[in-house]
């Protein structure tokens, strides 16, 4: 696993303080990063490759997340209920899967007062909760590899777009969607009229109420359902 991790560690088996995980290793055991509320900030070298699930799990007073290489799995409750956090420097646009609970309640708006702007291009699965809570979220990107996405989103995310393309369910009432171009989300849908296929975009009642009917038949057209949450 290459060199070794020279830290202090709690009677708890816990790390403590700035930690640097050295290069070489490409995990670690989250036992030594998860419910720690004694670790301040983490780096991840770049031969790292695999976050364990419940990674830094209730550590609220990790402050600095770094990535200094992709990682395209962040798994069930990596960071879930870290608070504290105010830096996180990851590649999100490299990003495939966010697991259930991923990022819950881990981007605040109180910590990251100029907001998040996150392009998830290469996202697979978005499971249940797993941008839940990030309030920091300001504007979200979905690329059209999207295939399964729960409703995983803050009501503080106003302005979300997707690529040429989408197709993938998308429930959104949860979204306070104010910015959001609706039209121009049923727009860039994949068609699926001819293969009997059918979406659903679930919107905040107040965007839906406010569309055409000439939008909602183009959605109808498409095999795209838009209903009001």
């Amino acid at each position: 696993m290459g060199s070794s991790l020279a830290y202090c560690i709690t009677q708890d088996g816990k790390l403590t303080g700035d930690i640097v995980i050295p290069e070489g290793w490409t995990t670690h055991a989250a036992s030594l990063t998860n419910n720690n509320s004694n670790m301040t900030s983490v780096v991840f070298p770049t031969t790292y490759t695999m976050l364990p699930s419940a990674a830094c799990v209730n550590s609220e007073n990790l402050e600095s997340v770094t990535f200094k290489a992709p990682v395209t799995d962040v798994p069930m409750q990596a960071f879930y209920q870290c608070t504290g956090m105010t830096h996180l420097d990851i590649d999100w646009t490299q990003i495939k899967a966010i697991g259930s609970g991923g990022f819950y309640m881990a981007l605040l708006i109180a910590n990251f007062p100029n907001g998040i702007d996150v392009r998830l291009d290469n996202a697979v699965s978005i499971a249940d909760n797993g941008l839940s809570g990030c309030t920091a979220i300001r504007t979200l990107h979905l690329g059209n590899k999207l295939t399964n996405c729960a409703a995983a989103f803050s009501a503080n995310t106003h302005t979300l777009t997707v690529e040429e393309g989408f197709d993938c369910n998308l429930p959104v009432g949860g979204m306070r969607a104010s910015d959001t171009d609706w039209a121009g989300i049923i727009a860039n849908y994949k068609d699926n009229s001819s293969t009997g296929i059918t979406r659903t975009l679930t919107l905040p009642a107040a965007d839906y109420a406010a569309l055409s009917e000439e939008t909602l038949a183009a959605a109808k057209a498409k095999g795209l359902t838009v209903a009001s949450a």
